[in-house]
């Protein structure tokens, strides 16, 4: 789409998230917080579900990629087991980058593929 770019994030960085009180509308990120809810629903072109009542603060780590306006998937980590109720609940660290899965994996995970270096069964 015009205008829009897919790209790997070069340094950790801060995003603003715009949602609605029942938090699972609002997956649209921007550089810059909106000063009000008319302007975050006009300039993010928000779904009429998203009332940007609430503005959440977001760091994405660098070697992150981004998901473009099309809603093509651009990075995305590989999960340690194909049980569909598997995620990811933490990052504590970024180098590595390290992510615990609630099915009880401690994974580092390439930054630029998303592929699961080294997995450890913790429990």
């Amino acid at each position: 789409m015009p205008g829009w770019r897919s790209r790997v994030t070069g340094e950790d960085r801060t995003y603003y998230r715009v949602l609605s009180c029942d938090r699972n509308v609002g997956s649209l990120l921007t550089g810059a917080p909106p000063a009000s809810a008319d302007p975050a629903v006009a300039g993010l072109a928000l779904p009429p579900t998203n009332t940007a009542e609430f503005i959440k603060e977001v760091t994405v780590l660098a070697g992150t990629g981004l998901q473009d306006r099309s809603g093509q998937i651009l990075w995305t980590a590989e999960l340690p087991t194909t049980d569909p109720g598997d995620r990811y609940y933490k990052i504590p660290s970024s180098d590595p980058l390290t992510a615990y899965s609630v099915r009880s994996y401690d994974c580092v995970i390439d930054r630029h593929t998303g592929y699961i270096l080294e997995r450890v069964f913790t429990k």
